[in-house]
């Protein structure tokens, strides 16, 4: 039955633009002949195979008129070709003037945003040399402190230097006065000691010079025995 049907018609067309027009003024091609025929040699009497012809053809009109009926006319599809330009056109149009608007926007906006990095750049340049010369400001203080700091403890130094010097001349010359002091003591010591002893030699050598005006004229043995005693 397949290949019966498809020897009967043909093979369809693909629709187009252009086909579609072209099907509203022609017939399909229906081989009633070929059909009946064809029924016959399957088994059915005449009558049944020409009414399922005549059923095939009112089907094959329906659907014909069905498909005619909702398919557009060419007017119809040139003025839906017009009108979808036109639509086009006019989103084209709307397209360009959003985008010009969105690039104005985004111009501006850019310019705005500049603008901001400018001020911003400007501000920050102004806080960083205020900041360098603070800076520059205590660290000059700083050094100006270190440097009195610095003053202070050298005139310190020289201070304890100089009173070191002066504490070390007085103990030089306490010292060399209690050298002095202790040289005229022992110079007037040993000089004392030496009066002494010349008194005391001279008392010595004046008691003996008495003593010789006293004694009477030794002996010769006498003298010779004090002359060995004294030696």
């Amino acid at each position: 039955m397949p290949c019966m049907l498809k020897s009967l018609f043909p093979a369809p067309h693909v629709f187009t633009r252009k086909t579609s027009c072209r099907l509203l003024h022609t017939n399909h091609s229906f081989h009633t002949y070929n059909l009946v025929k064809e029924l016959e040699l399957r088994g059915f009497a005449r009558g049944q195979a020409v009414a399922i012809m005549k059923c095939l053809q009112a089907m094959l009109l329906d659907s014909s008129a069905l498909i005619q009926s909702q398919m557009l006319s060419k007017s119809d599809l040139e003025n839906g070709r017009y009108l979808f330009k036109a639509a086009l056109s006019e989103l084209r149009t709307e397209i360009q003037i959003l985008h010009k608007n969105d690039w104005s926007a985004l111009r501006l906006e850019t310019a705005s945003i500049q603008r901001e990095l400018d001020v911003l750049n400007s501000k920050m340049k102004e806080d960083t040399t205020a900041l360098k010369h603070e800076i520059q400001m205590d660290v000059n203080t700083r050094k100006a402190e270190t440097r009195a700091d610095q003053k202070k403890l050298e005139i310190k130094i020289e201070e304890l230097n100089n009173k070191y010097t002066i504490a070390l001349g007085d103990i030089r010359t306490d010292i060399e006065a209690v050298k002095w002091d202790t040289t005229r003591r022992g110079m007037m010591a040993i000089f004392g000691m030496g009066i002494c002893a010349i008194f005391v030699t001279f008392l010595i050598s004046e008691q003996k010079s008495n003593e010789s005006k006293v004694e009477p004229f030794p002996s010769t043995e006498d003298q010779s025995t004090t002359l060995f005693s004294t030696s």
